[in-house]
């Protein structure tokens, strides 16, 4: 959804290039990792935490991003277009409900593998 506001020219490439690329790349992904869920094998384990830590770090640098290119005294990289649509329903609703919604499941994740493979 990022990269497609970014090309109807509501959000920043600062922003959305990366952002959109990161969610891609955990998107699609997802279902390999959940696969690899099933099985209780050590390396899998490994594959899963890191597979948790990226989702959580492509979280932290969207949000990041997005406040550096937001129109506020932080928006140190906003020239033009900024974030400020996300700041507007229904767009709102990503930083202030599904980021953290997000976030909090990677770590139920994270402590998830850790309970099952033991």
């Amino acid at each position: 959804m990022f990269l497609i506001l970014h090309a109807r020219g509501v959000l920043p490439a600062v922003f959305a290039l990366p952002a959109g690329a990161g969610d891609i790349a955990i998107g699609l992904t997802a279902p390999l990792v959940a696969f690899g869920f099933l099985s209780r094998s050590p390396a899998p384990k490994r594959v899963l935490i890191l597979w948790n830590v990226a989702g959580m770090l492509d979280l932290v640098v969207a949000v990041s991003l997005g406040i550096l290119a937001s129109p506020t005294p932080a928006g140190l990289l906003a020239r033009g277009i900024t974030t400020g649509a996300l700041a507007d329903f229904p767009l709102s609703l990503i930083p202030t409900f599904l980021v953290p919604f997000a976030f909090i499941a990677h770590l139920i994740s994270i402590r998830q593998i850790r309970m099952i493979h033991r």
